[in-house]
């Protein structure tokens, strides 16, 4: 290193390639700047740790326990790199705790286990829960992937809003992670941490106003309007809350955030925000229930909507039953719409994904659900 200025070049030169060669993806692990700048260099590597080390809160050594805080800058510099933001590890289970007398968070515990899964699975990076053996919290991990374990990821990883760059304190760690289906529609996903009271506006997660001073070639083209709710799951607190979607387009469009501190005795869970587009023929697809991300191409390859239906193609685990939450245009109710994915034999695989299947979920103006067999992804 001393002797040849040129070491570590022709070093991380040999494992990208090697990797390339081997079709084999890398992750760069607490990397300098200038290592990171080099990945683009390099195809293979595709993933960028962007938080510091995971540790329990109450742990004996008195290490940070919020390694979420600064994940949205980091996340931000590392998609400008091409590469996919990593949050570390985190314990899912609130109950559970460090019993070896040597590690360094014995006694610790994680007592914001969904705030942790949260900014793991808008990251878009990869999700590594921790913990004891047997004590996972399975109901918070499933919210991150569908029964394979394939995880719903967002087309766009949660970075900051421009109001936190700017320093406003009120926002606290506010980032916002998209879903682009189509090229045409955009879902955003807002994560609010250790904030004080706030308005949230349209135009803080790139939604075009009239006052806006900046542009989104998606609204532009396509004059999209939006609603924003409130996350309603299993997870945080074992409860669900009824949806209230509220319009989410002009500068008097404001969400009211409540204060939320991760600070002592336990902190307060993240507040979650769901943005949805409406669709043609006045449709509202708030996704796939009870999942961080509802509506991900992880999930959903393709959909169609017009005034009498909504088709949405989907792939998923044989016999793995499928829930999709949709605003019905005329009622205005939300439905749930259901579908199981039939056995292997019954339907085509997608080659690119191992087991999945492609099933096609259809969604009438009267409410009833067709679900069929889809090849090619062709509805």
């Amino acid at each position: 290193m001393v002797t040849d200025v040129n070491v570590a070049e022709q070093y991380l030169d040999g494992l990208g390639a090697s990797a390339y060669k081997n079709n084999v993806s890398i992750m760069l692990c607490m990397s300098f700047p200038n290592v990171l700048m080099h990945s683009v260099n390099h195809v293979a590597m595709t993933h960028g740790r962007g938080s510091t080390d995971s540790h329990l809160r109450h742990n004996s050594h008195g290490f940070p326990f919020d390694n979420w805080k600064g994940f949205g800058g980091e996340s931000t510099l590392l998609w400008a790199l091409g590469l996919w933001p990593f949050k570390d590890t985190f314990y899912s289970n609130s109950s559970s705790r460090v019993k070896n007398l040597f590690a360094e968070d014995y006694g610790g515990y994680e007592s914001l286990p969904f705030t942790q899964a949260l900014v793991s699975a808008l990251s878009g990076g990869g999700f590594a829960p921790g913990g004891p053996i047997g004590d996972a919290d399975r109901v918070l991990l499933m919210m991150s992937c569908n029964e394979n374990g394939k995880l719903l990821k967002p087309s766009i990883p949660a970075m900051y809003i421009d109001r936190v760059w700017l320093g406003d304190i009120s926002v606290g760690e506010t980032s916002v992670a998209m879903t682009v289906i189509n090229n045409d529609y955009i879902w955003r996903y807002v994560s609010i941490i250790n904030n004080t009271e706030f308005k949230l506006s349209p135009n803080d997660v790139g939604i075009t106003t009239s006052s806006s001073t900046n542009s989104n070639k998606y609204d532009q083209s396509d004059n999209n309007k939006y609603v924003a709710y409130f996350w309603s799951g299993n997870r945080p607190f074992q409860q669900n809350n009824e949806i209230s979607l509220v319009p989410f387009n002009d500068d008097k469009d404001l969400l009211s955030i409540v204060s939320a501190n991760w600070k002592e005795p336990l902190g307060t869970e993240a507040t979650y925000v769901l943005i949805a587009p409406i669709l043609n023929g006045n449709w509202i697809l708030l996704g796939e229930e009870n999942k961080f991300i509802p509506v991900s191409n992880s999930r959903i390859m393709k959909l169609t909507s017009n005034y009498t239906d909504i088709v949405l193609i989907l792939s998923g685990k044989e016999n793995e039953i499928i829930n999709m939450q949709v605003r019905m245009p005329k009622s205005m109710e939300i439905i749930r719409a259901q579908c199981i994915v039939p056995s292997s034999n019954k339907s085509y695989r997608k080659k690119d994904d191992g087991e999945e299947i492609i099933i096609s979920m259809q969604i009438k103006i009267n409410g009833s659900v067709l679900c069929r067999k889809s090849y090619r992804g062709e509805g």
